[in-house]
């Protein structure tokens, strides 16, 4: 065959144009550091490489999935210890009140602390995290559990006070609040002045003054008379603590007229009939404020309430993995003894309470064993709402060291992926710097040899 001039030149271009594609498709490499820029490249590392992108973005939030319900867990795990606190320092008050040598007051006392207990414990059951309840179960933007007012004092007058305009006033002068019976009983409570502005930390701090001046001695309302702190209305309830009124007389009435406090300021306030104190009472928390445990169909509107109270908070940690993470209100206030006896967190509290006035466990009718059934039956019940909080508590332990082994395998896992993602559609940045170096040499090499096979012209035939 000859080999003409042109068929060389055609040779040197084809070759020529295909060195530049290898050197096109290296320099694209190095510039972007990855093997394939366009499905065309390699169809199969693409499909590959979507596949991995994608497993890794589902990974990445399975990894935030965990790290938030660690962070609930934690809250979760945190409320209940201060619950178990809380029922603990009840235990311990209970096995106060069974000394023989306690006096009526001093059982009354325990009772008053008792009633705070109870108002902490609803508090604490209505902590909230990132904007949910924890014990709330699937309805986690309402609160679960409720105390009506902290106290529950039926009928008795309460007055609503701001403590910061309250210390703002005593800057410059002193506030009276003047309480009469409607009788020639009457006593002035002075609040002294206090250029500092920090008289009253808060409610709690001037129902405390407001009691310490009822029972100064002489004074007509000592022993009878009491101010209530209602921490979460800022307010204070003045209830009789000693004088119970039959509801089938004349009721005893009160009024308060408050001077320097904003709002209240010269006005008497309508007059409260105070017929009983009542007891503090837990209650769940239901539209109507109702108590849940009296629903019964499921399909009313309060019952889906009580089963999304029931009902647990979800996440998903890996492909096809769920996992339930919170704690709901009945597990805490609802549960079983080791002899299978269903208890009630509520009712326990409430039977204290009763017991602690010389009660039966509904209040309903005095019962001269009630001191007794504090240190017996209460006790027991109390110890085993201490037991049922351990043992939710150590569910909740058991839930963090499932999703800490989640989190450490999806971090595994992660890594792994994004490694071979890496040799799927990363370059090796030596070997194409060499491989580069090598196709440079090459064109440079082709190019030479072609000038010098392709000297020649027409030129060299004319002459």
């Amino acid at each position: 065959m000859r080999v003409t001039n042109k068929m060389l030149s055609n040779s040197f271009l084809n070759d020529m144009r295909t060195n530049l594609e290898h050197m096109k498709t290296l320099q694209e490499q190095l510039t972007s550091g990855k093997q394939i820029r366009k499905p065309s490249d390699d169809p199969f590392k693409v499909a590959r490489t979507m596949q991995l992108h994608t497993e890794i973005d589902a990974n990445k939030q399975y990894n935030e999935n965990i790290s938030d319900t660690i962070n609930w867990l934690d809250t979760t795990d945190t409320a209940i210890g201060q619950l178990g606190d809380v029922v603990h320092r009840v235990r311990e008050l209970l096995i106060s009140a069974g000394n023989a040598g306690y006096s009526k007051n001093e059982r009354r006392a325990i009772k008053d602390e008792i009633n705070e207990k109870i108002g902490e414990f609803s508090q604490i059951m209505n902590t909230s995290f990132d904007g949910k309840y924890l014990f709330g179960g699937s309805r986690a933007t309402t609160k679960p559990v409720d105390v009506k007012g902290g106290v529950e004092y039926k009928g008795a007058l309460k007055v609503n006070i701001n403590i910061s305009d309250l210390n703002e006033t005593l800057k410059s002068k002193d506030v009276e609040i003047k309480l009469n019976d409607g009788s020639a009983s009457s006593q002035t409570i002075t609040l002294t002045k206090d250029t500092t502005g920090k008289k009253f930390k808060d409610i709690s701090a001037l129902a405390s003054e407001i009691n310490k001046q009822l029972n100064e001695d002489n004074k007509p309302f000592k022993g009878k008379l009491k101010a209530v702190p209602i921490i979460s209305e800022s307010s204070i309830t003045f209830v009789y603590d000693e004088a119970k009124v039959d509801a089938s007389t004349d009721p005893t009435e009160i009024n308060v007229k408050a001077d320097n406090i904003s709002g209240l300021d010269g006005k008497v306030i309508n007059k409260a009939t105070v017929n009983d104190s009542g007891n503090a009472e837990l209650v769940y928390y239901k539209k109507g404020g109702a108590q849940l445990e009296t629903v019964e169909d499921s399909d009313t509107d309060d019952g889906k309430q009580y089963n999304m109270l029931n009902q647990k908070l979800k996440t998903e940690i890996s492909q096809g993995v769920i996992m339930d993470y919170n704690v709901t209100a009945p597990e805490i206030l609802k549960f079983k003894n080791s002899e299978n006896k269903e208890l009630d967190l509520k009712e326990i509290f409430e039977a204290i309470t009763n017991h602690l006035d010389g009660k039966d466990s509904k209040g309903t009718e005095l019962d001269d064993d009630a001191i007794g059934k504090l240190v017996k039956e209460d006790l027991q019940n109390i110890t085993d709402a201490m037991d049922n909080i351990l043992k939710v508590r150590s569910e909740v332990g058991a839930k963090q060291n499932r999703m800490e082994s989640a989190k450490q395998v999806n971090v595994d896992r992660n890594f792994n992926m994004t490694e071979i993602l890496s040799k799927t559609e990363d370059i090796d940045i030596t070997e194409k710097t060499m491989e580069f170096a090598t196709m440079q040499t090459v064109y440079i090499a082709s190019l030479q040899t072609s000038a010098k096979v392709l000297q020649p012209s027409l030129m060299d035939y004319l002459r």
